[in-house]
Parts: C-alpha cells; sequence; structure tokens
C-alpha cells in the first residue's frame, strides 16, 4: 500500500472536478490502484508481462522479469535500457532511458523512471564500455551510454580523490572516428 500516492491521487481529482463543477461539493476515495501489464524484454531471465500499479520503478519491474541476464555469454545492459511506448500495435521511442549504474549511485529518479501504461521495457545486450584511470575512487571498465559525459564517467567511478586537480585532467582516445 501506498498511502501517499493514494492521498496524492485523490487530491488530484478532486480538485479537476470542483473546478468543473463549482457548484457542486465532491469528495473522492480511492480504494485501490489500477493494475496494468507492461512488457519487459530482451537480456532478462523471464522476459514477458509484468503486473504494473503506476508506482513502480523501471528497476523493480525488471527484478519482477527475474533480473539481467549475467552470465559469461550474455549481459544484460544496466545503462541502455529503452523505455518504448506502445501505440495502435506501433512502437514510438519516449526518450526517456534506464541507467541503473548510475541510479544506484544517484538516487536520481530520470535515471529509473516511473513507467506509464502503454510502455514497454526492452533491455538490450551489454556493448561497447569506458575506461577511466587516475585519481578516481573506482578506476575501471564502465559500460558506455550514448551521450555520456566525463562527469558520468566520473561518477560511476565514485569521484574523485580528494588530492585530485581535475585542472590538469586528460581525456584520451582511441576512437578514429
Amino acid at each position: 500500500d501506498h498511502p501517499e500516492v493514494k492521498e496524492a491521487e485523490r487530491h488530484t481529482i478532486e480538485t479537476a472536478i470542483n473546478k468543473r463543477f463549482k457548484q457542486l461539493d465532491i469528495s473522492v476515495s480511492l480504494t485501490q490502484l489500477r493494475t496494468f501489464p507492461i512488457s519487459v524484454t530482451g537480456e532478462v531471465r523471464v522476459p514477458g508481462a509484468v503486473g504494473v500499479n503506476g508506482v513502480d520503478q523501471a528497476s523493480q519491474l525488471i527484478i519482477k522479469a527475474g533480473g539481467l541476464i549475467d552470465e559469461a555469454s550474455r549481459k544484460g545492459s544496466r545503462r541502455n535500457i529503452k523505455i518504448l511506448h506502445v501505440e495502435n500495435g506501433q512502437m514510438h521511442d519516449t526518450g526517456r532511458r534506464v541507467d541503473l549504474m548510475l541510479w544506484n549511485l544517484t538516487g536520481k529518479e530520470k535515471y529509473n523512471p516511473f513507467i506509464l501504461d502503454g510502455e514497454q521495457i526492452i533491455v538490450p545486450a551489454k556493448q561497447d564500455s569506458i575506461s577511466i584511470s587516475g585519481a578516481v575512487q573506482r578506476p575501471g571498465s564502465y559500460e558506455f551510454s550514448p551521450g555520456d559525459r566525463v562527469s558520468d564517467l566520473i561518477t560511476l567511478a565514485n569521484g574523485l580523490h580528494t588530492h585530485s586537480r581535475p585542472k590538469l585532467a586528460k581525456l584520451l582516445s582511441n576512437n578514429e572516428n
């Protein structure tokens, strides 16, 4: 049960009704959140539809689908999970992505959004990686996500050492493009 969500939804509905029907005194009681199916496919252990009640984040649905595949030959992406919207049988990109690594490190909702009715989660296979070394807390190789900035990589590496001098940092690339 999520009483704070029920109360917020009740208040939103009452406000909308009272704006439209000013002469009426209306109150609303919510007894249960509506449940709807969301498809979770790709590199998860049990792909298929899972039940959602509107207050589930993407990570919770991935767990309901058995979690990410993490085997020697196959690994599900933790940073490039797609959220698509299905309308009239057509899939449309929502522009929203799930980045479980940045969400675990920052707690920011934008990296683990709430899933809406009509959306679908697709977990691709883990692809390219990017490395960071030097004066960071956790040097290493991390999954690359298109649009990554140097600050994202530093966050993935759990930040800079206190004695680091960021102005002396060098960005090296072995990409010929």
